[in-house]
């Protein structure tokens, strides 16, 4: 699973710094690209979120992929995909790797 991360990675670094393909294609966005930014909602922004915090945001040659990257509505948990038996529909609070306490946002009956 956490070869979305790679792949992410490898063709925005494609899109934003080569002319040309191995194959001698030409890169169909030109080779006019200044900036590169990223953004995505909800578990996109998920996504986004552990593709900054796992260091995907540099290329194999050292450069930086994105200028900017904008995750909103992404909550606080971290996606659960870069882990042996990983399950997208899975978050980190599930997978046992995070400790929260379920009882103090719990409300009291009231009487």
């Amino acid at each position: 699973m956490g070869l979305g991360f790679a792949a992410t990675r490898d063709v925005a670094s494609f899109l934003r710094y080569e002319t040309n393909d191995d194959a001698g294609n030409a890169n169909p966005v030109g080779t006019n690209i200044a900036r590169a930014y990223a953004a995505g909602g909800s578990q996109t922004g998920g996504y986004l979120r552990d593709y900054i915090y796992l260091g995907f945001n540099e290329d194999e040659s050292q450069r930086q992929v994105f200028d900017g990257v904008m995750p909103w509505i992404a909550g606080t948990d971290r996606v659960f995909i870069n882990v042996r038996f990983a399950d997208p529909n899975t978050y980190s609070e599930q997978d046992g790797s995070t400790t929260t306490c379920k009882a103090a946002t719990r409300r009291s009956p009231t009487r």
